[in-house]
């Protein structure tokens, strides 16, 4: 059996299943779910969740085998094939690194101890695989085409894909060797960059009017020399705004930079089972009160319906205060309310049963929390400011350098409050602790170190 597989570093694609590129693993412990469980080796992996960090040589561990693992059984369950097979694995390298690549790749995917033998999703698999072929990617999907070459004497393969896009001139049917280039310009990193260009025009406010500012650079001839935060409806006498006018932009961004890291530095020593369960959990709770409330509201529309509806009697009798068309109306819009509040109690039910979803959606977020702290020192400052942009709702900035975060919902979930709390450096410059952590104030701080002292 022949199979080929997409190892991108978005997802992995079979012909028949494709799921996110991301790993977590478990260890000896089983986890929560079943869904995209690997065991191998006595451990246990949930495949699928979220999106791994960025791994430029995909045989530094073995994250893309387990993942090629669970691959070849999604695949073998789509064509309804035994679980005990022989299978060729066909895959893709980029165009630059092919020639360099391939002999490591294929011994990475093509390894000695056969038959491999695995569970996924509680179904044991025995597969042998026979042959691991490596080809050119983009070329190699061009040549199921050949009719596009017919009669073009120049044309520019592009492949574009979740990290990098891979390029290549073909003349006359032949490829040009020289003209391959692969750009870390995929779609991953076109979507960072509009939520960067988003963060730009929507992110930095004043604390004092809550107005967005705007960035000054200087330019020849300019009255400041540094670049500038500066709040544009204030400094233009547009509102009644008393705050600061403008900050220094490095002395702002190195607050923001040391703040993220501090915040980032405290996923590290949290458990994943810990914060995905703790979240999920809370979800599940608030899900079943907004239920029991909602089938309250469905109970008493009923009885309001029904005592409209024997109001009818009476008012044929001649009996009651409503007249017919009056009690029609009533009886309209009371049906129309109660047919709504059960919608939503049916929509309630379903995202409670759908307790997988739910669980697999945090771990998304936690995943790309966990990578962000691992990549963040060593990023770029454009790499580092896109993070930024995703992790935080909104920045504002105060009289004195005062500078207040408001963390995405999303990521502000598997933050260890405890462990930030020890950081006075953060609390000073403005994240606020949640409800069960108070926070400790300046002045209790310092005489505790006077103290220390």
């Amino acid at each position: 059996m022949n199979i080929g597989i997409d190892h991108g570093y978005y997802a992995i694609k079979t012909r028949h299943c494709s799921f996110p590129a991301g790993l977590t693993a478990y260890g000896s412990h089983e986890p929560y779910t079943r869904q995209g469980l690997l065991e191998f080796g006595g451990c246990f992996f949930v495949c699928g969740t979220g999106r791994q960090p960025i791994q430029r040589d995909k045989t530094i561990n073995d994250n893309y085998y387990l993942l090629t693992l669970a691959a070849l059984a999604r695949e073998i369950r789509s064509r309804g094939a035994l679980t005990e097979c022989t299978v060729r694995i066909a895959a893709g390298l980029p165009l630059t690194s092919y020639g360099r690549d391939k002999p490591k790749f294929r011994s990475y995917l093509f390894r000695p101890s056969q038959p491999v033998q695995f569970r996924y999703e509680g179904v044991e698999y025995s597969i042998t695989i026979a042959d691991v072929q490596l080809f050119p990617q983009g070329f190699a999907a061009l040549m199921a085409e050949p009719d596009l070459l017919t009669d073009e004497p120049s044309l520019l393969l592009m492949d574009i894909g979740g990290w990098t896009v891979d390029l290549m001139r073909i003349d006359n049917a032949l490829p040009v060797a020289e003209t391959a280039h692969s750009l870390e310009l995929g779609m991953i990193r076109c979507i960072d960059e509009v939520r960067e260009r988003v963060r730009q025009e929507t992110g930095l406010y004043c604390a004092t009017c809550g107005r967005r500012m705007t960035s000054s650079n200087p330019g020849k001839g300019a009255k400041r020399e540094k670049a500038e935060y500066i709040c544009y409806m204030g400094a233009n006498h547009r509102n009644n705004c008393t705050g600061q006018r403008s900050y220094v932009a490095k002395r702002v961004e190195d607050i923001v930079l040391q703040a993220t890291r501090l915040l980032l530095d405290t996923i590290k020593d949290t458990p994943r089972d810990e914060s995905v369960e703790a979240r999920v959990q809370a979800e599940m709770k608030e899900l079943k009160y907004e239920l029991r409330k909602t089938q309250q509201q469905v109970e008493e529309a009923a009885k309001e319906q029904e005592g409209l509806e024997m109001e009818v009697s009476r008012c044929l009798l001649g009996k009651s205060n409503f007249t017919t068309a009056m009690l029609s109306r009533l009886i309209d819009d009371k049906a129309r309310e109660r047919r709504e509040l059960e919608n939503k109690a049916l929509d309630l039910e379903r995202r409670i049963k759908n307790e997988t979803e739910m669980s697999e959606k945090v771990a998304e977020y936690y995943n790309r929390f966990l990578g962000w702290s691992m990549e963040f020192g060593l990023a770029t400052i454009e790499r580092k400011r896109i993070i930024i942009s995703q992790l935080y709702k909104r920045i504002e900035l105060g009289r004195g350098y005062v500078v207040n975060f408001e963390v995405d919902w999303n990521y502000k979930q598997f933050i260890d409050t405890l462990e930030l709390e020890q950081h006075m450096g953060i609390t000073e410059v403005g994240i606020p602790m949640p409800p069960k952590v108070r926070k400790r104030s300046t002045q209790n701080s310092n005489r505790k170190n006077n103290g220390a002292a």
